[in-house]
Formats: structure tokens, C-alpha cells, sequence
């Protein structure tokens, strides 16, 4: 006798990108369906991952000036999810990023690219949702 064990159903969408939802196009299911929008129905939970190479303590020049915020994927995370938030408003979510998101933006700085996204949360109607933060090690 099979058992069955484990998840056995997959996301209602999948989108290519965070602008790709928020700008309503079908997500990768649904590539023709027009009935397939931003949100097709309420969010209810959202696990969400931007670009980690703007913040990846690996990167050469990570710690030089500027090298964070010139990077070509930084507004990636930083303003497409605040906009992705505020258009969306998934009742929950987690938002995954890498270690080097919690360090100095560069050497000598004591401001990190969390602070400074945490910052554009609090500036928008989307604050709620960070109202505690865990970083896991």
C-alpha cells in the first residue's frame, strides 16, 4: 500500500517577478489566461526572496563606498517590495535575505541595508507588517 506523505500540491500562481505581479501580468501557469491578475484572490501568505548580490558579504567590493546602492539589482529589494507590499497586501509573509543584509552598507558605516528598508517600510502604510523581525543565523 503507497502513502502519500508530504506536499502534494503546488502555488495557485507563479509569477515571474515581483513587477510582473504588481504590474497584473499571467503569471507563468497562466500565460494566456486572462483571468489570471496580480491577485487573482486574496494573498493570504507570501514567501518572498529578493537578489542577495547587491548585500553577498562574498562579493568583491562589497565593502567599498557606494557598492551596495550602485549595484544594478539593489532597487530590486528595496523599492519593488515596498511597492509589491503596499499594492498587494498579503495578509503574512516572510521575507528572506542574506546575512550581508544586516551589515554595514560599507566599511566604517553604520547604517545596513536593513535599516535603511526598514526605514522605507515605516515611511509607507505597509509598517504593520514588520512589527517584529527575526534574523536566523
Amino acid at each position: 500500500m503507497e502513502t502519500n506523505v508530504g506536499l502534494t500540491t503546488r502555488p495557485t500562481h507563479w509569477f515571474k517577478d515581483l513587477e510582473a505581479q504588481r504590474k497584473g501580468r499571467p503569471c507563468e501557469y497562466h500565460p494566456f489566461s486572462p483571468a489570471c491578475s496580480a491577485a487573482p484572490e486574496p494573498i493570504d501568505f507570501a514567501l518572498l526572496g529578493t537578489p542577495c548580490h547587491p548585500y553577498s558579504t562574498q562579493r568583491s567590493g562589497r565593502w567599498n563606498e557606494s557598492s551596495v546602492e550602485s549595484h544594478h539589482e539593489f532597487d530590486v529589494a528595496m523599492k519593488s517590495f515596498v511597492n509589491w507590499l503596499k499594492d498587494l497586501h498579503p495578509k503574512s509573509l516572510v521575507f528572506e535575505q542574506v546575512l550581508g543584509f544586516v551589515k554595514p552598507i560599507h566599511a566604517g558605516s553604520s547604517e545596513t541595508p536593513y535599516t535603511r528598508f526598514f526605514e522605507m517600510i515605516q515611511q509607507t502604510a505597509v509598517s504593520t507588517y514588520f512589527a517584529s523581525l527575526l534574523v536566523l543565523l
